[in-house]
């Protein structure tokens, strides 16, 4: 009997450490101490840390911009606890985004949305001077910051800093549209044969803070660049991008897309982020249950794939995520991930913190990680979905076998007795 309770033990600590449960906002504070780790004495940031075989080497390369996501971290962190000590650091990193990262700085023109975070706290102006007069000047030869740019000129608008910029910021996210429609490549398609296009979220971050920044003008027009004598009514136009994003997100349907597909693995966590994000806003917007849970299913999927947690360490188990991303190499495609950088840290800690209450099923035990790979099908295996494992018949053939050992031992005993006899 002792023997048959020690199995059904081993049976439950064996399921319950197969799977942990963790809320939005176990993640974020788990994730945070890598990014204070990161922090020089001096207050500017080291830029990443690269690993290999387990231990993990932080570069002495600093990159000026990347305060701006230790600010979005404790300001979603604030937002989730009201722990007025991240509210104290935050303010303490934008001073020193000031001093390393001014807003005349070239290299600090894509830090609008963090610094705006600051604001929407403190009111301290001085932080909205990283998205003071900017336009589509600005605009760059990529679609990710030209999505950063047009949802800093919305916010430009909609804290009353950019003057009437509506124009031009529409103009810009049309444009930015069919750029990434034309050029940029097709990261993964669904099932349904919809095509989910690099950077698309980046752009579709933009729309939806555009949106959320033309609410005060309802019942207003929007001059027509195009068309002088043809204003654009906002309450239409705030219609059309609602729907188009609805549209968009609906095509992709990320929580049935099926997680066994290695195509939908190669997705780079750098083209997730802005979807959850994305997804987050637009379940604000609609109230649409729907686009938190395709929220929480790709945040599932990046702590089971990019994490390298204390539950499954791929490298030293530090519970930071890492960066996947590729480079061409004398004409050979190689993909990496053993790169932890504090710009994916910073966001995760900010996305997971806006899903704070959510619910997150994390997979423990040994994760094989491969990296410095060409591209191909077996390196995404590590990554596939393991095969659930059916504890039922391990139970069955277990109490088979604890009869088999008790019969037998009977048996013996029975034995034994006819001998003393």
């Amino acid at each position: 009997m002792v023997f048959l309770t020690l199995i059904v033990l081993l049976l439950q600590t064996t399921v319950s450490a197969e799977e942990i449960k963790l809320t939005g906002l176990n993640v974020s504070l788990s994730v945070l101490p890598f990014i204070e780790s990161m922090k020089r004495s001096d207050g500017s940031f080291f830029y990443h840390r690269v690993c290999e075989e387990g231990k993990c080497t932080t570069l002495r390369n600093v990159q000026p911009q990347e305060g701006a996501w230790a600010v979005i971290s404790y300001a979603a962190l604030y937002n989730a606890t009201k722990n007025p000590l991240y509210l104290n650091k935050m303010k303490a990193e934008m001073e020193d985004l000031f001093k390393y990262c001014p807003p005349d700085d070239v290299d600090c023109s894509v830090i609008g949305v963090q610094a705006s975070k600051a604001y929407e706290l403190t009111g301290d102006k001085r932080y909205l001077d990283y998205i003071r007069d900017l336009n589509s000047a600005n605009m760059y030869e990529n679609t990710m910051l030209n999505g950063i740019l047009a949802r800093e000129m919305a916010l430009g608008y909609k804290y009353g800093i950019a003057g009437d910029n509506r124009a031009d910021t529409l103009n810009l996210l049309m444009f930015t549209e069919i750029e990434l429609n034309n050029k940029e490549d097709t990261v993964y398609t669904t099932p349904n044969g919809f095509e989910l296009k690099k950077h698309a979220c980046w752009v579709q971050a933009a729309w939806l803070e555009f949106y959320k920044a033309l609410e005060k003008d309802k019942g207003q027009n929007i001059t027509n660049t195009l068309a002088p004598d043809q204003p654009i009514p906002v309450d239409r136009l705030r219609s059309e991008m609602i729907s188009s994003s609805k549209t968009f997100f609906d095509g992709v349907d990320f929580s049935s897309v099926d997680t066994n597909d290695i195509n939908f693995f190669k997705i780079i966590l750098t083209d997730i982020d802005p979807c959850i994000e994305s997804l987050i806003m637009l379940h604000e917007a609609t109230g649409e249950e729907k686009y938190l849970s395709d929220a929480v299913f790709l945040g599932e999927r990046m702590l089971n794939q990019y994490w390298d947690s204390q539950y499954s360490p791929r490298f030293d188990g530090d519970n930071s995520f890492i960066i996947q991303g590729c480079r061409n190499d004398l004409n050979q495609t190689t993909c990496y991930d053993n790169t932890k950088l504090v710009t994916e840290n910073g966001y995760a800690v900010y996305l997971f913190s806006l899903m704070g209450n959510q619910s997150f099923t994390v997979s423990a035990g040994e994760t094989t990680v491969l990296y410095s790979k060409p591209i191909e099908d077996e390196y995404y295996e590590a990554y596939l979905p393991k095969k659930e494992t059916n504890y039922g018949e391990y139970a069955v053939i277990l109490l088979v076998l604890a009869a088999v050992a008790l019969l037998v031992r009977l048996l013996a005993l029975k034995g034994q007795k006819k001998k003393k006899k």
